[in-house]
Formats: C-alpha cells, sequence, structure tokens
C-alpha cells in the first residue's frame, strides 16, 4: 500500500510531446499571441456586439488566425 500523504513527480511521456516540441514558435500565429492583449480586445469589440440576440460569438483568437490564414 501507498501511502496517501506520498506524492508522485510528473514525468514526460515518452510517446505524447510537449505542444511547445510539436510546433513552430516562430510561426506568425504564435508570435500574435505573445503580441496582443486578448481581453482588452474582447472588451473593445464588446461594445459593437449584443449578448442578448444572436448566434453565439467565437472567440477572438480564432477570428484572427482565421483572417491570418485566408490572406496567406
Amino acid at each position: 500500500m501507498r501511502n496517501k500523504e506520498q506524492k508522485f513527480k510528473e514525468t514526460k511521456d515518452l510517446f505524447k510531446p510537449e505542444l511547445s516540441e510539436q510546433i513552430d514558435l516562430s510561426h506568425k500565429l504564435c508570435l500574435l499571441a505573445d503580441f496582443i492583449d486578448w481581453e482588452k480586445l474582447d472588451d473593445y469589440l464588446s461594445n459593437y456586439f449584443s449578448e442578448d440576440s444572436g448566434r453565439q460569438s467565437k472567440p477572438s483568437r480564432l477570428i484572427a488566425a482565421l483572417f491570418l490564414e485566408c490572406q496567406h
């Protein structure tokens, strides 16, 4: 039996590499994620949209990424 207070260290899974190892961190979308203050952008854009009517909105990060990829 193991002691209830015994803690195990989190180890890396051999078959599940971290996301930062799978993507190119110099890609324009990764750079954009750090460049924009997303909360401030959401607050600014919320003045132009209603919460009570219409469809539920999509995240602003998704819209920015789709816009950049369409320009590619």
